[in-house]
């Protein structure tokens, strides 16, 4: 499942798996590949960066979020409360 794990700096990464991209807390990020999953941790700028957000989107892309970041993410975002577990169809379980 897991193919490579690359470090974008400060928080974020970007986890390819065979699901997807996993993308954590996407900030000055240089490529662009699409993203099946991105985790947002918090609202600060360097973890919720939309301009590089949009790099990666596309219309299938789910967002993972805590309640202050969901509404800037679009309608794909699921709230993620702490200790929550939520699992995805794709076969990704996700815990906060």
């Amino acid at each position: 499942m897991l193919e490579d794990i690359r470090w974008y700096g400060h928080a974020g990464i970007r986890i390819k798996t065979s699901l997807g991209n996993i993308v954590v807390d996407p900030y000055q990020i240089n490529d662009d590949e699409p993203a099946a999953f991105v985790l947002i941790t918090h609202s600060h700028y360097d973890h919720l960066c939309e301009a590089d957000i949009d790099k990666i989107r596309t219309p299938d892309t789910v967002f993972v979020a805590p309640a202050d970041c969901v509404k800037r993410l679009g309608p794909t975002a699921q709230l993620i409360e702490p200790v929550q577990l939520l699992s995805f169809d794709q076969g990704l379980t996700i815990q906060a």
